[in-house]
Formats: C-alpha cells, sequence, structure tokens
C-alpha cells in the first residue's frame, strides 16, 4: 500500500535513467514512440490485425515493469498515451464517421490483480479512451472479459507453454456486453504486452463465442523475439520498419512530445 501512495504522492525520478524527471524523461520517452503493425511468428490462429507502440526493450521495458510489478501509477499517462497511438494505427483502415469504438482490455487473474492493486490493463484501456477522445474519436472502455482458468501470471512461461495457457483461459460476460448497448462499433482488444499472441487470440475466440467480432487488437509493446512485418502506408514492407506514432486518420499526439497526459 506505501508503495502505491508514494507512487501517487510523492515526485518520481524517470525509472528509465537517473533523470530527476519523472516519470519517463524527455530522453526516455522516445522509446514508446515507434508505433508500428505487428505480427508474432508463429502467428496464433485468430489472431486480428495488431498494432504496438513500442518493443518491449530499453526504457519501454522498464516503465511497463515499474507500472505492472512496482506500483508506479503514475506511468498509467504516459503508458496509456502509447496504447492510444497503437489504437489508433490500428483503427485507420477502419474508424468511419460516428463510429463507436469499444476497447476490451485482458484481464489479469484475480490473485494478480490483487498483488497489482487491480487490473492494470484496465487503467491503460481507460486512460487511452481519454486521449482519443479528444482527438474526436467516440470511444469507451468495455471490460467484458474475466478469466476462467490458466496460470495467474504468464511471464515465465514458453511459447508453447503460453499458447496451452491460453486456450479457454477467457469468457465473456454476457450481462456485461448487454450493458454496452447494441450500438454498432469496432471492438479492439488492448493489452499491455504481446509475446506470442496467443492470449491475444484467446481473448478474441471469447468475444466471438458470443457473437462479437472484434476489429483488431493494441498493446504498449511487443517483446523483440518475435519479428513484426509492417505494411507501411509510407511505402515498402519490412520486418524491421517502424513509423513515427500517431495515424494519418487520427491525431493523437505522441507520448514523447507531450507531456499533458
Amino acid at each position: 500500500m506505501f508503495d502505491v501512495l508514494s507512487g501517487l504522492l510523492l515526485p518520481s525520478r524517470c525509472v528509465g535513467c537517473p533523470d530527476p524527471q519523472g516519470p519517463l524523461c524527455a530522453r526516455c520517452r522516445p522509446a514508446l514512440d515507434r508505433c508500428h503493425r505487428h505480427r508474432p511468428d508463429p502467428e496464433p490462429p485468430g489472431l486480428p490485425p495488431l498494432a504496438v507502440a513500442a518493443a518491449y526493450a530499453g526504457p519501454a521495458r522498464t516503465a511497463i515493469l515499474a507500472y505492472k510489478e512496482r506500483s508506479r501509477r503514475d506511468l498509467s499517462r504516459v503508458l496509456g498515451a502509447a496504447l492510444a497511438v497503437a489504437v489508433a494505427e490500428v483503427l485507420a483502415d477502419r474508424l468511419r464517421p460516428a463510429a463507436v469504438v469499444r476497447l476490451v482490455p485482458v484481464p489479469s487473474a484475480a490473485s494478480a490483480a490483487r498483488r497489482r492493486g487491480g487490473q492494470h490493463v484496465d487503467r491503460l484501456a481507460a486512460m487511452a479512451a481519454r486521449v482519443l477522445r479528444r482527438s474526436g474519436v467516440k470511444v469507451g472502455v468495455a471490460a467484458v472479459l474475466r478469466v476462467r482458468s490458466g496460470p495467474s501470471d504468464s511471464a515465465e512461461l514458453t511459447a508453447a507453454e503460453r499458447s496451452r495457457a491460453a486456450v479457454g483461459k477467457f469468457e465473456a460476460d454476457l450481462a456485461r456486453l448487454r450493458g454496452c448497448g447494441s450500438e454498432p462499433g469496432l471492438w479492439i482488444v488492448v493489452d499491455d504486452i504481446v509475446t506470442t499472441g496467443s492470449t491475444l487470440a484467446a481473448a478474441c475466440r471469447a468475444l466471438g463465442r458470443r457473437e462479437v467480432a472484434v476489429a483488431g487488437a493494441a498493446a504498449v509493446a511487443a517483446t523483440q523475439r518475435w519479428h513484426g512485418v509492417f505494411e507501411s502506408r509510407y511505402g515498402g514492407s519490412s520486418s524491421s520498419t517502424v513509423k513515427p506514432g500517431g495515424s494519418p486518420l487520427i491525431r493523437v499526439e505522441s507520448s514523447a512530445s507531450s507531456r499533458r497526459w
């Protein structure tokens, strides 16, 4: 509890370097400003179009771990803003005027959520929605998934173990889905980290069993173990190409260029 309160109330240093300007200084923030389309390799079946804000390395990795495991709630703004840029990228070819966007956070097991002081991806999704609304997107958070089975934490699992653990891991709560209303919309599953993509694919399957069509997925970062092919609207196709944060259709100011969030 003290860690949570100190993270919220006390001035903080940068988590990525010794700079006194926290929670992530101007020199470290560009690590979260490398938005790109991403495909794990091998790719799990059922994975929708996916965009991530950064590679899970360097200051981006440090920031996510500090937020997730060390109660650095002050990082929720910068990480949520990065997630918003990834959502904007995956929406770029799909968003239509007046369309409703619903962000579906991937939940943690109850034991992990208790250890982390709540559902950490829910907080990031709420911040991402706030940023997107400022850009004119009609968006809300739909926390309709719950964990049905599987280990409380998959951080130490191998790729094969992750794939097996994800089978049947989630279910969509029918009452919560009904609470979202009947207005057609674009459903985007969001998470903090993508490793094999199995967790995102399992979340999409759970929604599909309730006849919810998922338009895409977005995450703050993807592990570098898996290469992503970015079919760039800026020209070319490459396994290592990245583009600046943002989207030509949805203007979302990147986390590296603004401290408003």
